[in-house]
């Protein structure tokens, strides 16, 4: 698992997370249960500077994705059903970008991220795009969210 970061970049929230995680006790897993992001609306927070930011829980992952446990499978799970509903594509977006107004992704590139944990190597997302697609477009496809994400 991977934190947001609680340092501000260009209209992003800051954000922090809390994992729940299988506790200290004999025959334990140790296994990530749960998390939950909390972010602060750094506009909202800018607008009065004698009041302290608010924080706020932004999500919990079982929770905002319907999941059973926050395992691999799971995960995997959440990637096909955002193959074809949109609306949980775009929810994940939202949390993505933390709460960023105006924010929609594109669901090839934002399915192979996740599958790919930002390898290099686009052909790990084959089975995501159109059987059709060449090497060329594929790797075209790839580049575009690099770019993309590099203006976050």
């Amino acid at each position: 698992y991977i934190g947001p970061s609680v340092t501000t970049f260009s209209y992003l929230n800051p954000s922090y997370r809390i994992y729940t995680v299988d506790g200290s006790y004999n025959g334990t897993s140790w296994q990530v249960l749960d998390h939950e992001t909390y972010i602060m609306n750094l506009t909202e927070a800018n607008k009065s500077k004698r009041k302290a930011p608010v924080w706020y829980k932004e999500y919990s992952a079982k929770e905002a994705y319907n999941l059973s446990t926050v395992y691999p499978e799971d995960w995997q799970g959440l990637l096909n059903r955002m193959k074809t509903n949109d609306t949980l594509l775009q929810q994940y977006c939202k949390y993505k970008y933390k709460l960023r107004a105006g924010v929609t992704c594109d669901r090839e590139q934002t399915l192979c991220a996740i599958k790919s944990a930002r390898s290099h190597d686009p052909s790990l997302c084959a089975d995501l795009f159109p059987p059709n697609m060449t090497a060329t477009q594929l790797y075209s496809a790839h580049a575009l969210w690099q770019r993309q994400h590099k203006q976050c």
